[in-house]
């Protein structure tokens, strides 16, 4: 998904404080990540059945594909951001 670019300096906000904002948003995604991949949601020990593992498997793989996805966009927009600095 593509973000859209804000106006800097409409509401005394500059462009160096909003990447470094964004930076810590993606860091957070990334910590997002990191517990979600070592959470045990998933485990088989969880599951009724094998069919059930393999749902939460999926739903696993698509919350960390999302995060993903989520991340590439915020780059892109600190991307766009850091062209004003």
């Amino acid at each position: 998904m593509k973000l859209t670019n804000p106006l800097i300096n409409i509401n005394g906000n500059d462009a160096k404080t909003l990447a470094k904002e964004l930076i810590e948003v993606v860091k957070h995604i990334d910590d997002a990540r990191e517990a979600l991949g070592k959470c045990q949601y998933d485990d088989g020990r969880n599951a009724k059945d094998f069919e059930h593992a393999y749902l939460m498997k999926g739903e696993k793989r698509k919350l960390m594909g999302d995060l993903d996805s989520i991340t590439v966009s915020l780059i892109g927009l600190i991307r766009d951001v850091n062209k004003y600095k």
